[in-house]
């Protein structure tokens, strides 16, 4: 019986941090009207790591749609009332599909030496030359946007850490989330000549109306304990 007892408490305290981490998230995904016929160039998924850290994961679109030279070489983000401290990088084979020779920096020059998106105009209000971009990441070098990147098929993770004082991620939820992350966008480069002169700077589109919410922690939690507890009685009863 102890045994028992003890399995279904492991059990709880399992379900409670599996839950917890990665629980919220945010889907962006990168397209213009006037190229590939509005098919998206790759998707963003920014998700909460810890209390100061978000992550960030990149996945290009396959070469068959956006072409074999198409390289995402820098992220653009505006946050709600703070900005990153730092970015760094996974451990070399933290995840199967990470680009481990990638390391992304801060971008360390103006971000108004960025052009404005080319897909500004899809976007209400529209995004034009006098939107500012507050925080930018770079591969290699932070004081360019290098020629490397995330390329067709392929993913990428980083992670941008905040401070400690400023913002607890763990205590967000889905809306809390979409406030602080007000705008992200990416920089393409390597594409043909007929699409922008090669290179495109687009504004990410939120897909996370067409998902279903996830559930919040304590109500998984909560389901487990139903569960737990119905454990516990039909023992008793046995």
């Amino acid at each position: 019986m102890k045994t028992q007892h003890m399995f279904i408490l492991s059990l709880l305290i399992v379900m409670l941090t599996v839950t917890t981490a990665h629980a919220i998230s945010l889907t962006y995904t990168y397209s213009d009207k006037d190229y590939l016929g509005g098919a998206s160039w790759g998707t963003m998924t920014a998700y909460v790591e810890d209390a100061n850290t978000l992550g960030i994961r990149y996945t290009a679109a396959p070469a068959s749609v956006i072409g074999a030279g198409s390289t995402a070489t820098a992220f653009a983000f505006t946050f709600s009332g703070v900005l990153p401290t730092a970015i760094y990088n996974p451990s070399r084979g933290a995840f199967s599909d990470d680009q481990d020779s990638l390391k992304w920096v801060a971008f360390e020059k103006k971000l108004s030496t960025l052009p404005p998106p080319q897909n500004g105009d899809e976007f209400t209000p529209v995004i034009d030359n006098k939107y500012v971009f507050e925080f930018a990441a770079t591969e290699g070098d932070g004081r360019s946007i290098n020629s490397s990147g995330v390329k067709a098929g392929q993913s990428d993770v980083f992670y941008m850490d905040f401070n400690s004082s400023a913002v607890d991620f763990l205590a967000f939820s889905l809306a809390d989330l979409q406030s602080f992350v007000e705008l992200t966008a990416v920089r393409l480069m390597g594409l043909s000549n007929d699409i922008n002169g090669g290179s495109l700077f687009l504004a990410g589109k939120s897909e996370d109306g067409n998902h279903a919410p996830v559930p919040e922690p304590g109500t998984i939690l909560l389901l487990g304990i139903g569960i737990a507890g119905l454990g516990l009685y039909r023992m008793k009863r046995g």
